[in-house]
């Protein structure tokens, strides 16, 4: 008898969504994997007869964290959860209208723990580029996915921004995904919320990256949503998180950063500005506390922070007492661009070094070991390659995901270049924020001295940033900010070394134009 029952378990009859084919209800594995057809079909009936039994009860039967599922049927549901990570699984589920099935009992679940395992299974499923953009023409999966926003239910919600930020992420169906969420207000709303309100750092990061995301392949949604509330949610996320170098706050520091690219962003940093600048700075902080600064895998974080801060201190002179005033400002800005210099001047002497290899080989193919063949020069396979090599070494110098081609193993003729990584294509995106704000400083600093000037102002009390370069700054840094300064000078008409000479006579800084002096 016992077998009988254990064999009416392991045949039930399946829902009439799953009949497409009752063959396969005895089928064997799903592909080539060791999954069963049998047992996922089996899982799936079971789903829906207990989603159809919470749909009966009455609101009296249930509390107020909904209804709870029994535990082998979770258990049986997070193994379904799992497989549906394999492309095999996930192509058979599709083929079989699951998220048809699927999206229906997300509508009729009033059990949290069903809810947040079906969206996970529908995220894992869109990971796969051919099914989510069949995904994407389900016009009720894609309402019932943002409606999944407004839920209460933090796992739930984990698993919603999870799924959304898979869709937003498909190049093929991200179009279809903005419009939706530029046509529903709500979506916006139910973000600010989430980043305003939760204290759970995991959904915090998810909405972050979402919202990021958005932000990033979709400008208009910049201006569209770069409100002074939006900044004041992802202030209350970043007190949440906290200031140290994470995953989630590098997240938030880009967000900021792709909003003060827009006019409506800038506006709303600007009126937030005392609070932005204070989260800013103390990231600064956190990250400078070290004696010997470490840089990497911050640099992304860092450039984001330190452009931030320089549209806060440069959109007036009124905002610029923000950076001026602030001493930390300089010693951090300083101590960070000490660090990176030394990478910068290696990456130079290696392009140097790339440069003289160059033009020996040339030289040694115009001299006998090469030869013309129907008016071409006959190269090696090696300049060939190194050629190849530089020239992807200076496209990829704005590509800051993409590392450069590395050279082949035991050549002692490979390009130096070759040696270049993605921490060196951060390093230079990060050294140009830097010294673009500086140059930004120094004009703002002589605009502030003419100013004086010109109303006989009696005014001789330096900005704090300039006391902390006579006061407190190591020499070594000051050169360094120096050197910085005249690199940018090329191409330029105004001498900055000679606006900080004068900067530091005006304010009789002394031993700053002593340095000045000897660096020159």
């Amino acid at each position: 008898m016992a077998d009988s029952d254990e064999s009416c378990d392991r045949n039930p009859s399946p829902p009439k969504e799953l009949m497409t084919n009752a063959d396969l209800i005895h089928a064997d594995n799903i592909g080539d994997t060791v999954f069963s057809k049998h047992w996922l079909f089996t899982t799936l009936m079971k789903l829906i007869e207990e989603v159809d039994k919470h749909e009966e009860k009455t609101d009296e039967e249930q509390s107020e964290f909904g209804f709870d599922v029994d535990e082998d049927l979770q258990n049986e549901l997070c193994k379904l959860w799992d497989m549906s990570m394999n492309s095999d699984v996930s192509k058979f589920l599709q083929e079989f209208k699951a998220v048809d099935i699927l999206t229906s009992l997300i509508v009729k679940s009033r059990a949290p723990r069903v809810t947040e395992i079906v969206i996970g299974i529908l995220g894992n499923m869109a990971c796969n580029e051919e099914i989510c953009k069949d995904m994407t023409r389900n016009q009720k999966f894609i309402d019932v996915a943002l409606f999944l926003l407004e839920n209460p239910d933090t796992e739930t919600l984990l698993e919603t921004t999870r799924l959304l930020f898979t869709c937003v992420s498909s190049s093929e169906s991200r179009a279809v995904w903005t419009a939706a969420i530029k046509a529903d207000e709500k979506t916006f709303t139910n973000i600010k919320f989430i980043l305003s309100s939760s204290t759970n750092t995991d959904l915090l990061k998810n909405t972050g990256e979402l919202l990021d995301k958005l932000l990033d392949v979709d400008e208009t949604f910049c201006s569209l949503w770069g409100k002074e509330d939006l900044v004041f949610a992802i202030q209350e996320a970043m007190k949440q998180i906290g200031y140290r170098v994470c995953d989630a706050l590098d997240t938030y520091l880009h967000i900021y950063q792709l909003l003060s690219t827009t006019q409506e962003g800038v506006a709303a940093l600007i009126a937030n500005c005392d609070d932005v600048f204070a989260s800013l700075m103390r990231f600064l902080v956190n990250i400078c506390e070290d004696e010997i600064l470490g840089l990497e895998g911050r640099e992304g974080s860092l450039a984001s922070a330190i452009s931030v801060l320089n549209v806060l201190g440069m959109v007036d002179c009124d905002k610029f007492s923000l950076v001026s005033e602030d001493h930390h400002f300089m010693r951090c800005l300083l101590k960070i661009l000490e660090a990176l210099y030394p990478r910068i001047e290696a990456k130079r002497k290696l392009k140097d070094q790339s440069s003289a290899t160059q033009r020996n080989r040339d030289t040694s193919s115009n001299c006998g070991d090469g030869h013309i063949e129907n008016g071409h020069d006959s190269k090696s396979a090696e300049t060939n390659q190194m050629e190849y090599n530089v020239n992807n070494v200076s496209k990829s110098v704005d590509k800051t995901t993409e590392s450069v081609p590395s050279s082949s193993q035991g050549n002692s003729n490979s390009d130096p270049l070759q040696e270049l990584t993605f921490d060196h294509v951060t390093s230079d995106f990060l050294y140009s924020i830097i010294q673009g704000f500086l140059v930004d400083i120094v004009k703002m600093l002589q605009s502030m001295c003419l100013c004086s000037q010109e109303q006989n102002s009696d005014e001789t009390t330096a900005p704090a940033i300039l006391h902390y370069l006579d006061d407190d700054c190591p020499r070594g840094r000051i050169h360094t900010m120096l050197r910085t300064l005249e690199e940018a000078e090329k191409g330029q008409e105004t001498d900055f070394i000679k606006i900080t000479r004068d900067l530091a006579r005006k304010y009789d800084l002394n031993r700053l134009s002593d340095i000045e002096e000897d660096d020159r």
